[in-house]
Formats: structure tokens, sequence, C-alpha cells
């Protein structure tokens, strides 16, 4: 049970590290209009069942929200 629980944690983390690294891509494209879009379905590419357990697992891992964390990286 508890190598299970470890093996759910981690694929998590990778989830959220795949979507840092969508986010880091993403920053520099012109259109910011697709770049809203991309960032309102990061969850879904990401791999994650919903939009509130993707954040909630986010912030969790990150300490920071999806939005301040894309807000630092796009300074």
């Amino acid at each position: 049970m508890e190598h299970q629980k470890r093996v759910v944690d981690q694929v998590t983390k990778s989830k959220v590290n795949y979507a840092m690294t969508l986010m880091k891509s993403i920053r520099h494209h012109k259109q910011s209009g697709n770049q809203q879009t991309t960032l309102d379905n990061l969850w879904e590419l990401s791999g994650f069942r919903s939009k509130y357990i993707f954040q909630k697992k986010f912030k969790e891992i990150n300490g920071v929200s999806v939005i301040d964390f894309f807000d630092q990286i796009s300074k």
C-alpha cells in the first residue's frame, strides 16, 4: 500500500513537472490569446482528471499557484 502511494505521488510530480515545461515553452509565444487557451487547458494536457486537482497538486508541489508561476517565468 505504501509503495503504491509513493508511485502515485511520483506520477503526480512528473505530471506537474511536465506542466511546468509546457509553461516555459509557451511563455514566449507571441499570440497571447493562444497562450491563455493553452494555460486554460494545461491541466488536461498534463494528464490530470480535473483543473481543480491540477491546481491543488501544482500548489502543493511548488508552493505557488499556476498563474503565479507563469507570471514569475514570464518576467
